[in-house]
């Protein structure tokens, strides 16, 4: 193989390495090599994939004197992206002059953790406005991986509290009649 073999794997994922044939000038096959493993530049005793990062196999062999050394580069990736949860409903009704106090959110990436902290809110409440708005929570994980976005809805309206808009509804259902009938057994038209 070339001595600048490049692998990319995502993290967490099952690790075959590939060996190495190597053959001298005479193309006569040289069995015996050494094989070593650095991880950023720090040597391991293994290749890991339950963490980012960059490994470098080093395979060396001797030859009449010679000393030849090639390497295959393996980059583990984390290209999981983060997950966002909203704290409280996704839905909010506030009425026009009232509060709207944001419960917030939660978010947590495999690899990084709790990002709680890095969440970027977009979107602003205007509790004095009548209308509908919405917030909208994002976060990227250390390895530039985006979550997918979560919005939560306030309606600021001037109805009354006791109002409650369920917005939850992803279908169209059809609505459904009942009928109260008598039936009179002694006449039947339906022949």
């Amino acid at each position: 193989f070339p001595s600048h073999d490049i692998e990319r794997i995502n993290l967490n994922s099952t690790y075959t390495e590939k060996g190495v044939s190597i053959r001298n000038y005479k193309n006569e096959p040289l069995n015996t090599h050494t094989r070593r493993i650095f991880k950023d530049g720090v040597e391991v005793p293994s290749l890991t994939t339950n963490i980012a990062g960059n490994y470098t196999i080093h395979y060396s062999v001797t030859d009449e004197g010679l000393t030849r050394t090639i390497f295959r580069q393996v980059k583990v990736l984390d290209l999981v992206k983060p997950v966002i949860t909203l704290n409280g409903s996704n839905i909010f009704q506030i009425a026009l002059g009232g509060t709207f106090t944001d419960p917030g959110a939660t978010a947590f990436d495999y690899t990084d953790g709790n990002l709680t902290s890095s969440i970027i809110v977009t979107g602003t409440v205007n509790t004095n406005v009548e209308g509908t708005y919405t917030l909208t929570y994002n976060v990227t994980d250390s390895e530039g991986n985006k979550a997918s976005p979560v919005t939560r809805t306030i309606v600021v309206s001037s109805l009354s509290n006791n109002l409650v808009l369920d917005y939850r509804f992803t279908e169209f259902q059809e609505p459904t009649i009942n009928l109260s009938t008598s039936i009179n057994p002694l006449y039947r038209d339906w022949e």
